[in-house]
């Protein structure tokens, strides 16, 4: 994973972990550990997928996990740099989108 990449998921870790309770519940909040990826999820802006979005992804296995955290709320998938996921994201319903999948 390239550094920059790690340093986003790095700060969005940082960032989660300090919203207060009583925000989390409010906001419908959520992190899903992936290892080194890691997808978040704000329900309360469900309509912008780029709030709610899953990095560094890389293998298949990560992308099923997904489904179920997300439900209906909108998110973008950033597979890691260098790999080719695009098939696997496709079969789950992804479409192509600039630099992203959403779904």
């Amino acid at each position: 994973m390239e550094r920059t990449e790690a340093a986003e998921i790095e700060a969005l870790r940082d960032l989660f972990a300090a919203t207060p309770a009583a925000d989390v519940d409010e906001l419908g909040t959520g992190v899903l550990e992936l290892g080194e990826a890691l997808a978040i999820r704000v329900r309360f802006a469900s309509g912008a997928p780029e709030v709610n979005h899953a990095l560094g992804i890389t293998a298949t296995e990560q992308l099923d996990a997904l489904a179920p955290f997300y439900g209906s709320t909108r998110h973008i998938v950033s597979p890691a740099p260098g790999l080719d996921l695009d098939a696997a994201l496709r079969e789950r319903g992804y479409e192509p989108g600039y630099s992203w999948s959403a779904a």
